[in-house]
């Protein structure tokens, strides 16, 4: 065989073998995009507080669902999240433990609760103003830690990130953990601000 047909016959694999090459990381670059943009299109865009709560609780199934009622004394929902007036700052304090002092950066709120006892489980969702979450989520905690319990003491506190709402969960601890869990499958881009134990 003459060298310049074993140059044509090897010149032809090593083409064929970048051209290979070539088409894989093009395959590889596609299905990256293609990831990237399935988990952005799995974010679920938050429209207010209540309906951040509704997506989560339209997911208990009836074993895990429990009394509960959302809202203030003025706009109750009954088994269901509720919008908060933030106007009584004594109320949103009293009932969902949120300091007054952060209700400026505030504009949106929603809860739910436990109907018995709100020691067992009160989840409250707070629209917070840009570049205030960290100022706010702290007030939050120290005003949750910092109280006096009567009728029983919460086992557990989570407070979550959601798209800029601060949503901060106190009680029991396994309905505090399947709230957190299914949050969490809720909106996948969330955040854990923080996670601990009261009791």
């Amino acid at each position: 065989m003459s060298k310049n047909k074993v140059n044509l016959k090897y010149g032809g694999k090593n083409k064929m073998k970048k051209m290979l090459k070539l088409f894989l990381v093009a395959v590889m670059c596609l299905s990256v995009v293609a990831c990237g943009q399935s988990s952005k299109d799995d974010d679920i865009e938050v429209k207010d507080a209540v309906e951040l709560l509704n997506n989560v609780w339209s997911t208990y199934s009836e074993d895990e669902l429990f009394p509960a009622m959302g809202g203030d004394y003025n706009t109750m929902a009954e088994n269901a999240p509720g919008k908060f007036d933030l106007s009584d700052a004594n109320t949103v304090e009293n009932l969902l433990h949120f300091p007054s002092g952060s209700l400026e950066f505030v504009d949106d709120a929603a809860s739910i609760m436990h109907m018995m006892n709100a020691n067992t489980f009160t989840c409250g969702a707070f629209h917070v103003a840009d570049g205030k979450m960290d100022q706010v989520s702290s007030a939050t905690k120290d005003s949750i830690m910092n109280t006096q319990w009567i009728c029983g003491f919460p086992q557990l506190l989570v407070m979550v990130d959601v798209n800029g709402y601060l949503v901060a969960a106190f009680g029991n601890e396994e309905l505090i953990t399947t709230f957190k869990t299914k949050l969490l499958e809720v909106y996948k881009n969330a955040d854990i601000l923080f996670e601990e134990r009261l009791a």
